[in-house]
């Protein structure tokens, strides 16, 4: 198994803890099947079918050990967006960014928290990031005990020029990312810009 990630076009190296692995491409298509989408009530379900197809994989996806997870594993997924998509022709702060791309998970997301969290800006490297407070939903999803956790979601944009590195932190209330594991992951992304 590796022990990081390489993006070598964008420079980026993103380390992998301890009992965490690369998942594969099986993983997502799994969740992408099996997720209960919390779109508006009037909208089909061919419609729905047609957004769940529309999906894309991330360029990475992380997952922790089943092991340690109780088969309700935290997730991180990464994606790379341009810049420009993102700011839709705006010049928009990071912070800005990334309560937009709360705004769009909202429509996804059976939310249990309100309107939007809260962001911290960071500095990843000498690269500007931001980090969002979590947003509490409901996925439908059951561990291996029958249960089904509440589930948090944290989206972290690191600014790389003229990219923004996109990750969806996913965990829930039987297997938390604690905040010193969040942290060492954090310190983990390196990106030689």
């Amino acid at each position: 198994m590796p022990d990081e990630i390489s993006i070598l076009e964008l420079k980026i190296n993103i380390g992998i803890l301890p009992d965490w692995q690369v998942a594969g491409k099986d993983v997502f298509e799994f969740l992408k099947k099996h997720y209960e989408f919390n779109l508006f009530d009037d909208i089909s379900p061919r419609d729905i079918a047609k957004f769940r197809k529309s999906l894309f994989p991330p360029v990475f996806l992380l997952q922790k050990s089943a092991v340690q997870s109780n088969g309700a594993h935290p997730y991180i997924a990464g994606y790379i967006f341009p810049r420009n998509i993102l700011e839709g022709g705006a010049n928009l702060h990071q912070v800005s960014l990334n309560k937009y791309e709360q705004m769009w998970a909202f429509n996804i997301v059976n939310k249990t928290s309100g309107r939007y969290q809260d962001v911290n800006s960071l500095i990843i490297g000498h690269s500007v990031a931001t980090l969002s407070n979590p947003i509490s939903f409901s996925s439908g999803f059951t561990n291996t005990d029958g249960i089904t956790p509440n589930e948090r979601l944290r989206i972290l944009m690191v600014d790389i020029g003229q990219f923004v590195l996109t990750m969806y932190i996913l965990d829930n209330s039987i297997n938390k990312i604690t905040t010193d594991e969040l942290q060492s992951f954090l310190q983990t992304i390196q990106i030689d810009v």
